[in-house]
């Protein structure tokens, strides 16, 4: 999967000596952390929703921030 996503978004993404990939490689890292926290939030507050958890739509809040 993380092959994938280098040669999906990072141009020449071997050469990591080079600066403009090196910035390249963390906006890339950056913005998959970004959306993976989205999407955990989105799971654990539908859960908590169908479950009627208070615990777990506080966690999600916890993953949102």
């Amino acid at each position: 999967m993380i092959t994938l996503i280098k040669k999906l978004f990072i141009q020449n993404y071997s050469n990591t000596t080079d600066p403009a990939v090196r910035l390249k490689y963390g906006t890339v890292g950056g913005s998959v952390g970004i959306v993976t926290n989205l999407l955990l939030f989105v799971g654990k507050f539908v859960i908590g929703l169908i479950t009627a958890s208070v615990a777990i739509m506080a966690d999600a809040m916890n993953n949102l921030t």
